[in-house]
């Protein structure tokens, strides 16, 4: 597969992909109130399910098109709602039974080196009360092939001022993936 790919760049062109599939689900739990945007208390299962496509075209030096089609569907648990963090982060904008595509971009990059040296600026963070504390972040990471192009994954991270801000945080996430590729 590796060498398909790289037989295919060097004509120009560009070709991944990507499938993830999420499976959620709690048991019953305590809940002396509830209302339309709690995670609801009876024992639930829901799935999520997306899928990527990249196709890209060298035209000429320093220039591509690319385009991203993506096929989504799925629900997270209670309408994903009820949780301040997503506990699926697939799921908050999928919500659909039926698998739905559209294409999330789709552009021309003309790239026109000036050095030798590259960089720039990553996203700002921040709400305007920042206490700045470098942002750490601890993962421990496991990831098995059940299949050829087929990987199970599970993760913890440990978050440390999340958002460069010592305001907050501690975070531990879980994680945990099914992914195909090609």
């Amino acid at each position: 597969m590796a060498s398909r790919q790289a037989t295919l760049e060097d004509r120009g062109w560009l070709l991944h992909g990507q499938a993830t599939f999420v499976e959620q689900g709690h048991p019953s739990f305590r809940s002396p109130y509830r209302g339309t945007n709690s995670l609801q208390p009876a024992a639930m299962q829901r799935n999520t399910f997306s899928g990527d496509l990249i196709l890209g075209r060298r035209l000429w030096e320093g220039a591509e098109f690319v385009l991203n089609g993506q096929v989504i569907r799925g629900f997270g648990l209670s309408g994903t709602r009820g949780v301040a963090g997503f506990p699926n982060g697939e799921a908050f904008r999928i919500g659909s039974e039926v698998p739905a595509g559209f294409i999330p971009r789709a552009f021309l990059r003309q790239t026109i080196g000036l050095s030798a040296e590259a960089g720039g600026l990553g996203f700002i963070l921040g709400d305007g009360r920042l206490n700045y504390r470098p942002e750490m972040v601890s993962e421990l990471y496991y990831d098995a092939q059940v299949a050829p192009g087929m990987n199970l994954a599970a993760n913890i991270q440990l978050i440390a001022n999340p958002g460069h801000n010592a305001d907050r945080g501690p975070v531990v996430v879980f994680g945990g993936r099914l992914r195909t590729a090609f």
